[in-house]
This record gives structure tokens, C-alpha cells and sequence, in this order.
């Protein structure tokens, strides 16, 4: 993405990606995008075009069909860039798919929420070596002859 230019020279690339698989009659309800991922968020539209909604407000009429301040359509093979207010205050939606579709979301973790995740994860797997070794029972416990 940096060698394309989507990535601004001089910004850090995304470090992970979101795959998202619709079939027809699937959608998405109105979301934003957590503050744990910097800014900007990029979405790649792939097998077909969609229309989203974008807004404030995310109404639904009825189930599967979403109606916001805005709509677009992006076009297979596009990408979507959303920072700033787009971002960090409007919801995303996507109606009930007419064809199947595939969307990648590329982030990037802020450091501060990747590290408490790593300091999570170790200490999740330090309580479970502690339960092992104090042969306490539980899904992963084995018995051993």
C-alpha cells in the first residue's frame, strides 16, 4: 500500500487486517472504528461493488437495509480512506449485499493498546502454567501416568 501511494510517504503501514465475507442478503449495521486502531483506516472493496451508508446516525428501516446522511457506492477493487471525523465519529454501514463481497479493513494498533494486549496475553499464560503445575483441573488439563 506504501508503494501505490495510499499509504502517505513517511506514515507507518498498517500492521494487521480485518476479512470481512458477505454473501448475498448479508450486511453490516453502523459502526466506528475503535480508538485502539490509529487513524487513517483503509478498506479495500473486493468481488463486487456495494453501496454503504455513512453518518451520525445509522437509521434502519428495515432489517438489512440501512439509511444514513450519506451513500456511496464503492466500486470493486476500490479503497476507502477514513481518518479524522470519518473515522472517529461517523458510523459505517453496509446494506444487505446484492453478490457476494469481500472486504479487507487494514490498521494499525496504537502501541500503547498492542502492548497491554501483550501484557495481557502473558499473563493469562503465566496463570495457566500456574493452574498446571498446581494440577488444577480445567479444559486444558491433562492426565499424565
Amino acid at each position: 500500500m506504501s508503494e501505490t501511494g495510499v499509504v502517505p510517504f513517511g506514515r507507518l503501514p498498517p500492521d494487521c487486517a480485518t476479512i470481512d465475507f458477505f454473501d448475498v442478503g448479508d450486511c453490516a449495521p453502523g459502526v466506528v472504528d475503535h480508538h485502539d486502531f490509529e487513524r487513517p483506516v483503509y478498506t479495500v472493496s473486493m468481488l463486487s461493488s456495494q453501496r454503504i451508508c455513512i453518518g451520525q446516525t445509522v437509521r434502519t428501516p428495515t432489517a438489512g437495509d440501512f439509511g444514513a446522511e450519506f451513500t456511496m457506492l464503492l466500486p470493486r477493487r476500490s479503497i476507502l480512506t477514513r481518518e479524522k471525523h470519518s473515522a472517529d465519529l461517523v458510523k459505517l454501514a453496509i446494506p444487505g449485499v446484492q453478490e457476494q463481497r469481500v472486504s479487507v479493513t487494514f490498521r494499525r494498533m496504537r502501541p500503547r493498546f498492542a502492548l497491554e494486549q501483550q501484557d495481557a496475553q502473558r499473563q493469562r499464560n503465566e496463570a495457566g502454567a500456574e493452574a498446571g503445575a498446581e494440577g488444577g483441573g480445567g479444559p486444558h488439563a491433562s492426565a499424565q501416568r
